[in-house]
């Protein structure tokens, strides 16, 4: 297959999902998100987006390995819901394996949309299915440096996945306030204690110190999306 047919391939799997034509089998689900975490992870080693997309496109095929690997021979047997989804995945990372093709313009694109739609695909895993939960959880894991950008990024992704589960799913129950682990935790509730319901927390957009609380709270729950970790015994390698 040729780069534009892999983008009309993407297009119409996309389109499938979103129309609920396509409901992903777990492993298609489970394939994604380890190409998803495989891409997200060397691009993450770059400080330059470009220089990250670029990386992240050469590895493709070598990613699609590694995912195979850990998810196993159910991807391409009847039982899983579709096979175009493996056989996309796959084609992506064959026509990539030229260095002359990954190292295009078009193969960039190719490798960013694929990792978008494998955001889309791997959301499936959740209780609650949402690509923006993965994608900020996906940030969040990848990011694994100590120096102050790496901490910046996660502290981030937290802060907007609180924010994002605040906002989109207001019904998730809050976890309880981390007082030993958790500086955050103990100076909300201390201040929210100290100062009432009413009271606007400085900075944060005339927003009541009770609900920026549970925002942060909320963000706490970023490490349960359920994406592939380094060293977790089914993760990418």
């Amino acid at each position: 297959m040729t780069i534009e047919q892999l983008h009309q391939a993407l297009e119409a799997l996309g389109e499938d999902l979103a129309a609920g034509r396509w409901s992903p089998h777990r492993t298609e689900s489970e394939l994604a998100s380890h190409v998803a975490f495989g891409l997200q992870s060397v691009a993450g080693t770059h400080r330059d987006k470009d220089a990250g997309e670029h990386a992240a496109t050469g590895a493709l095929p070598e990613v699609v390995r590694a995912a195979l690997r850990a998810v196993g021979p159910d991807i391409a047997t009847p039982g899983v819901t579709d096979s175009r989804w493996a056989a996309v995945v796959v084609r992506c990372a064959a026509t990539l394996e030229s260095a002359h093709i990954a190292d295009s313009e078009a193969g960039r694109l190719l490798a960013v949309r694929l990792l978008n739609a494998c955001i889309t695909a791997a959301a499936a895993l959740q209780d609650k299915p949402c690509p923006m939960c993965f994608q900020l959880a996906l940030g969040w894991h990848t990011v694994l440096g100590t120096d102050p950008r790496s901490v910046t990024s996660r502290g981030s992704a937290r802060t907007l996945y609180g924010l994002h589960v605040q906002t989109v799913h207001p019904n998730t129950p809050a976890p309880h306030p981390d007082y030993e682990n958790c500086s955050d935790c103990r100076h909300f509730v201390s201040y929210v204690e100290r100062s009432g319901d009413d009271v606007e927390v400085d900075g944060a957009c005339a927003t009541p110190g009770p609900e920026v609380l549970e925002q942060h709270l909320y963000s706490h729950l970023i490490d349960r999306v359920p994406v592939p970790r380094p060293g977790d015994p089914a993760g990418h390698r």
